[in-house]
């Protein structure tokens, strides 16, 4: 018995009505046709709402790295109070330091002040710097608030594409137009926003470990401290006393080689007591200077390194959140002509975080 085509015509409905329930919506990307092309004001919308990413992202890395420099000042502080304090204001090393003036003052190379520096600074390195370094070290804390800005704005960013149904091609094109690092070099060095919205193992490695180098360390910027410091003063006072303490040890030694035998060693052992006694009764003075003057070089430092905006540890985001809106503004200015009659963005609407 021969059914016609008509009687199948009922059931053939059905399936198409069901096959098309059950297939997904279908996203055309921006490259199947021009009529595609995402408005102006849609990319406006999208890049206000990037910008305030990026000033969330920040505020958020500004406080995690406020709060870790705020750490390493306490543990440095301590370790000034418990190692380095004790250790400069000790009889002994203050002899040592006097012998060491001594000796540079006969060498012609470099000048003593210079060279006591110097010296300073490498026990300071060695007994506080680089113990707190193994914990942690502004280097480290750049480094991790621009993983925190940069975690941030990806989640964020997600949600804008998502929230915008933009074409993931279309979108791919418009966040490499938005260069986030531009190092000058031969060749200079650039990575877009959306290499460095790739997971961190895929980002762009020359760049931004690079623009992580920029941030110094704490041994770095101690080691920078401008003529005037307050290491020079601990180094002005320890020369002041130089002479009247050389002329002392000149007349103890001429008395003793005049004496000779067992009274010249009293006389020698006599003045070192005395010596001792002295440096006992000026120790507290010497170590509430030694004190004040090391407050005051670790609050300069941490401040510097807080703010400076080529080396200090916020120096990664603010270049990287300076590109993004360097970038969203010249296209506020200079609209990509998708929809030239479509109304352009308050600049007010954009405001730096810094």
């Amino acid at each position: 018995m021969r059914m016609s085509v008509a009687s199948y015509l009922p059931l053939l409905l059905t399936l198409l009505f069901v096959t098309g329930c059950a297939l997904p919506e279908r996203w055309v990307p921006l490259e199947e046709g021009p009529e595609h092309r995402v408005p102006t004001y849609i990319w406006e919308q999208v890049d206000q709402a990037i910008f305030n990413a990026s000033v969330s992202a920040t505020a958020r890395a500004v406080d995690v790295a406020r709060s870790a420099m705020n750490a390493w000042e306490e543990r440095t502080w301590r370790r000034i109070e418990t190692d380095f304090i004790p250790w400069y204001v000790d009889y002994w090393t203050q002899e040592w330091l006097f012998m060491h003036m001594i000796w540079y003052q006969m060498q012609a190379q470099e000048s003593a002040p210079e060279r006591m520096k110097s010296y300073l600074l490498a026990q300071f390195s060695q007994r506080v710097l680089q113990p707190v370094s193994q914990v942690t070290d502004p280097a480290r804390i750049a480094a991790t608030a621009a993983q925190v800005y940069l975690d941030e704005l990806r989640a964020s960013v997600a949600r804008i594409q998502d929230g915008n149904r933009i074409p993931t091609r279309a979108w791919r094109r418009r966040m490499d137009r938005f260069a986030l690092i531009e190092l000058p070099g031969s060749p200079p060095e650039r990575a877009s926003l959306g290499e460095l919205l790739q997971p961190g193992d895929m980002r762009a490695p020359g760049a931004y470990s690079r623009l992580i180098a920029y941030a110094r360390s704490a041994e770095a910027e101690i080691s920078t401290t401008p003529p005037g410091s307050e290491l020079d003063r601990l180094i002005d006072r320890l020369g002041s006393g130089l002479e009247e303490r050389a002329a002392l040890k000149g007349g103890v030694a001429a008395a003793a080689t005049i004496a000779g035998g067992g009274l010249g060693l009293l006389i020698s052992a006599g003045a070192a007591l005395f010596g001792f006694q002295d440096h006992e009764a000026i120790k507290p003075d010497l170590e509430v200077e030694v004190r004040n003057a090391l407050k005051s070089l670790l609050q300069r430092t941490s401040d510097k390194l807080m703010h400076d905006r080529r080396h200090g540890v916020l120096s990664p985001i603010q270049h990287m959140h300076a590109h993004l809106e360097e970038h969203i503004w010249n296209d506020l200015l200079h609209p990509l002509p998708d929809s030239p009659g479509d109304a352009p963005a308050d600049p007010s609407d954009y405001v730096s975080p810094f």
